[in-house]
Formats: C-alpha cells, sequence, structure tokens
C-alpha cells in the first residue's frame, strides 16, 4: 500500500488507516480472537495507522492493539487519545495536565510501548485547550514519550480556533458524505499550515455501506443506539441518494472512502472494522473503480 507524508512530521502512514473503536466491546459484544486476526489482517494488508483511545473499551482497544501488533511496533503508528477520565467516578472529560500525564503512562503500560507515535487530545472544550496543557505535550514530546501531538475536535467543531492558534502536528474530523462540516474551515486550514487531517467516521457509523434501511436492531452495548430512531432516519434518508455510486467494481462504502480520500488535506482515512472481511473490504477501497467527473459533481455540497 502507498504511503503518505503525515503533515510536517517524519511519519509515513497508510492513506486507509483503522479505527480501533469497533473492537473494544462498546459497540457490541466483540470475540476476541476475531478482533486480534482484524488487527493482524490490517497489518497484512499494509495498513500502518491504527487509531485508538485509552476509553475505547476502558483501555481493552489498547490491550488488543498490543497483543496482536506488539511484535511490529517499530512497523507502525499507533495514534491514541486522552481526555476522558473513566479512573474517578463516571467518566467526564478531564485535561487537567496531571491528569492528562496519569493517563499517558497507564495507555503506555497497556500498550506495551515507551512511546505513542501520536498522542490526540479527546475531544476538548475551547477551555480545555489551555497554556499548561501544550506545555505538558511540549514536555511529553521532549522525553520521548510521544513522538507528536495533535488534537481530536468533537462533532460540532467546538475549539477549532484555539487549535489554529496552536498548530498541532495533526487534527481529526468527522467527515463523510453525509456530513462535509470540517471541508468548510478546519480541512483548508490543515492543508495550508502542512496539519495532517485524520478523517473519522467516514462511513457514518455505518450508514454508508447502504446496509442499514428502517429500524435496524443495533445489538445491546452498541454505541448507535445512544443516537434515536431520528438519528437513524435523517441518515437513511441520506444515503438514498448516494446509492447510484455503488457500481460493479465498487461498493458504496468503497466509493465512500475514496471520496474522502479525494480531499487534498485529507492525509488517512480511520474506518472502523469488526472482521478481516470488513477490513479487505476497505482497504480495496484503494484499487475499486474510480469516481468520474460527474459522480464527485453530483455528491460533493
Amino acid at each position: 500500500m502507498e504511503q503518505r507524508s503525515f503533515g510536517g512530521t517524519d511519519l509515513r502512514v497508510s492513506p486507509i488507516g483503522l479505527g480501533c473503536w469497533g473492537i473494544s466491546g462498546d459497540w457490541g459484544p466483540v470475540n476476541r480472537d476475531e478482533a486480534v486476526g482484524t488487527l493482524q489482517r490490517a497489518f497484512e494488508l499494509g495498513v500502518n495507522f491504527f487509531d485508538t483511545a485509552d476509553m475505547y473499551g476502558k483501555g481493552r482497544s489498547e490491550e488488543l492493539i498490543r497483543e496482536a501488533l506488539g511484535p511490529h511496533r517499530a512497523e507502525i503508528i499507533i495514534a491514541s487519545k486522552g481526555g476522558f477520565n473513566f479512573y474517578e467516578g463516571e467518566r467526564h472529560l478531564d485535561f487537567r495536565p496531571e491528569y492528562l500525564e496519569f493517563a499517558l503512562g497507564e495507555s503506555l503500560r497497556r500498550l506495551g510501548t515507551e512511546y505513542l507515535d501520536l498522542y490526540q487530545l479527546h475531544n476538548p472544550r475551547p477551555a480545555d485547550l489551555t497554556d499548561e496543557v501544550f506545555a505538558l505535550l511540549d514536555r511529553l514530546r521532549a522525553q520521548g514519550k510521544i513522538r507528536h501531538y495533535g488534537v481530536s475536535l468533537n462533532s460540532r467543531l467546538e475549539g477549532a480556533d484555539r487549535v489554529r492558534e496552536r498548530c498541532p502536528a495533526s487534527v481529526q474530523v468527522i467527515y463523510n458524505l453525509l456530513d462535509q462540516r470540517a471541508a468548510a474551515e478546519v480541512l483548508p486550514w490543515a492543508r495550508s499550515r502542512g496539519v495532517a487531517a485524520i478523517a473519522r467516521v467516514p462511513l457514518a457509523s455505518g450508514l454508508l455501506t447502504g446496509k442499514y434501511r428502517r429500524d435496524p436492531l443495533f445489538s445491546d452495548g452498541d454505541q448507535r443506539r445512544k443516537h434515536g430512531p431520528e438519528w437513524l432516519a435523517r441518515g437513511v434518508e441520506g444515503v438514498d441518494p448516494l446509492r447510484f455510486l455503488a457500481r460493479p467494481g465498487r461498493s458504496l462504502a468503497q466509493a465512500a472512502l475514496g471520496l474522502v480520500l479525494t480531499h487534498p488535506a485529507v492525509t488517512v482515512t480511520i474506518p472502523g472494522a469488526r472482521s478481516a472481511a470488513q477490513v479487505e473490504a476497505n482497504v480495496a477501497a484503494l484499487s475499486a473503480v474510480p469516481l468520474d467527473r460527474e459522480e464527485l459533481e453530483r455528491v460533493w455540497r
């Protein structure tokens, strides 16, 4: 698989990475062997960018990465996140420097590594992006515990102005055919400043696979159950006009991934997967039938 420069860093990443929330158990029960197999199959296919977070399964996602890919540590890029405190009471946002330093140490322990390639602040509010937080990140980088740091913005893109002031190595945003808000300002800014852009939820939490119609039954514990029926109805309604993108040699999901990667600012996209077959289908998007000009003009707003 080709690799791309990760912004202004020395990292080289596969354009399709793996979002590792789905294997954590937060989207329903996951068989351990299948989760390990999913990670290993991704690596075999050339995926080298694995995006996780300490809160995914309360550390389970990080532990699985260690178990599946520990022997290949030097060959992969591990991007994790911190800022959700699940150690003290109910899970809550916590960007105190002392907490972030503690949380990073726990992530390193679970991952079985001495450093993270990328450490991201996880959905911070504007008030969380303080001078003290960035001073801590600079210190952790100087100590060799992280190679680079970035910010993962929440779905409302809060804090984008503050991120522009700091110009981290990367910015992570929701970006897909159903939610193109990041293309208005965040992605053009990232490109102009040489900041790597990570596009998450490229398949709109599975809606852009085209397999969901009305009233699907998500399993207990699946994060999508929290959105409510209105979210699903809007999503299905938004997908229907896009079904024309599926054609011989290209599924709707592969078209959706390919389209995300056509944006010149997007460095890597991180679809989730819970099986080796899903990883294989995602990676195949890179060799699927390309979209023509007419198709591009119909889908981009």
